[in-house]
């Protein structure tokens, strides 16, 4: 269950909210039963509670990089949930580092790689090198056109 605290300290159960409206730092929440409950969420991105949370399979792992020395780097961590946006849906992690960027494929249960575009690899180290590829070709693109 998906919760929205208020500064004020009032929790709002995300499923019960039909729509919201947004005014300076103040929200109009207005419930499945017609009551509306005012006040400032206590997180910015609040609208992330609104989205269903699905449970994840065991075997799916999220692949985030970072760089370091002009080569790049994984860390996998598994998928614990799916998140369900308007735009698709999106692996929840355990142990993801907020230093590191939005993630860059995913493992599946059979050990193949998918990147954000639908690419498939092999293994990891084959998507890391294939995004140290085409970082250096751009480089090159970069430096030719200066």
């Amino acid at each position: 269950m998906n919760m929205i605290e208020l500064k004020s300290g009032v929790k709002i159960v995300a499923e019960h909210i039909t729509h919201f409206n947004e005014s300076m730092n103040t929200v109009a929440f207005h419930l499945v039963d017609g009551t509306m409950i005012y006040g400032t969420p206590t997180n910015e991105e609040f609208e992330t509670a609104l989205y269903r949370v699905l449970p994840a399979t065991p075997g799916f792992s999220v692949i985030y990089r970072y760089a370091a020395k002009d080569k790049s780097y994984a860390q996998t961590c598994p998928v614990v949930g799916w998140r369900e946006y308007p735009g698709g849906v999106y692996p929840i992690s355990a142990g993801y580092s907020r230093d590191l960027d939005d993630y860059t494929g995913l493992i599946l249960p059979d050990g193949t790689v998918i990147d954000g575009d639908g690419n498939l690899y092999r293994s990891v180290d084959a998507l890391m090198a294939d995004i140290d590829r085409t970082e250096a070709e751009i480089e090159n693109l970069v430096s030719e056109a200066a």
